[in-house]
């Protein structure tokens, strides 16, 4: 069942709210480019666009300088296929994902302003997935499942509380074999980051 990211916006201003806890929350919000490795299923012609924008926005608690727990509410975008087929005829599909993310962050001060860091979690995905075919018509299909996640990124603070991050982060074997095949997806972003 799909969970609205407005759910996940609560929380994070609910955590951020209460002044015993938000001495050590940070929330952020950005952008970058998503990527996956499809193969195009369709036997005459085909052509992929396998990657496009995505958006996510998180927050995480810092339990000591050096340990963090973070979530974060992912918009993948969509990647697509065209062209012709012997039993489709000329066809066309795309898969849209989104989904949640929970991981352990391991952070590196390297000065007062500048750290490194390095992550590791799940990701709970949904898909929804389309296709228009000639001969077959059109239908669509929701699946949801999880996903193991890694990452890496550096933090560099302007400010006491406002700094950017960028990083990336891989998401093992995404999908349901049998329905849309699994792929690892790559996201590159950079984020606006408000510690409190």
């Amino acid at each position: 069942m799909r969970t609205s990211p407005a759910v996940f916006v609560f929380l994070m201003a609910m955590i951020a709210s209460t002044s015993a806890l938000a001495q050590n929350v940070y929330v952020g919000v950005g952008a970058g480019q998503v990527s996956a490795d499809i193969d195009c299923e369709l036997d005459i012609t085909c052509s992929v666009d396998d990657s496009d924008t995505g958006y996510k926005i998180f927050a995480g608690y810092k339990f000591t300088p050096n340990f963090a727990l973070e979530g974060a509410y992912i918009d993948g975008g969509e990647v697509s296929e065209s062209g012709t087929d012997s039993f489709l005829g000329t066809a066309s599909g795309k898969i849209e994902t989104t989904g949640f993310n929970i991981a352990a962050v391991g952070i590196w001060p390297v000065s007062k302003r500048f750290s490194i860091q390095g992550k590791a979690g799940v990701f709970i995905w949904d898909m929804d997935i389309s296709l228009d075919s000639s001969t077959q018509g059109s239908d669509s299909v929701t699946e949801s499942g999880n996903a193991g996640m890694f990452g890496v990124g550096a933090t560099f603070y302007f400010t006491e509380r406002f700094g950017v991050l960028v990083e990336y982060e891989k998401f093992l074997n995404v999908g349901n074999e049998d329905v849309t095949g699994e792929s690892d997806v790559d996201f590159a972003s950079a984020s606006l980051v408000v510690t409190f």
